[in-house]
């Protein structure tokens, strides 16, 4: 049971920085943020040349925020299946799980990290620029 707590975290996690990364290159200032890598700043630069090739970052983004969903999902599925196996709430576990994790994810995954992004967008989009450019690569 602990391992689908910990699999559930880190994709709840990985929810919240492909939203927010979403948000912080869709709101981002380009000029500010190509005033910095003019300065030297090479997160800025690396954010600028992410930002100039959005359909690619974007697709990543989506793709990797399916993904983690998805399996949030299924990981929440097994575990409230296994919470409620010899209770009368057995048959009931799969919608349980759908409320709680679509709750978890909307609050967590969602809402509360584009919001924070949409604050800082250049300085969100210069932190996770290093780390969605493996991930590009990847997906």
């Amino acid at each position: 049971m602990e391992t689908y707590i910990i699999i559930m975290v880190i994709c709840l996690i990985m929810s919240a920085y492909f939203s927010a990364t979403e948000t912080a290159f869709s709101c981002a200032n380009k000029t500010r943020l190509r005033a910095l890598a003019e300065k030297g700043n090479k997160k800025a630069e690396l954010a600028v040349k992410l930002a100039d090739k959005y359909d690619r970052l974007i697709s990543t983004i989506l793709i990797g925020n399916n993904i983690v969903n998805i399996l949030l999902a299924s990981m929440g599925t097994m575990l409230f299946v296994e919470i409620f196996k010899d209770t009368t709430l057995a048959d009931k576990a799969a919608a349980i799980s759908t409320l709680v994790v679509t709750v978890a994810v909307l609050i967590f995954g969602e809402i509360t990290p584009k919001s924070i992004a949409n604050d800082f967008p250049e300085k969100f989009a210069m932190f996770s620029a290093p780390f969605i450019r493996v991930l590009i690569w990847l997906l």
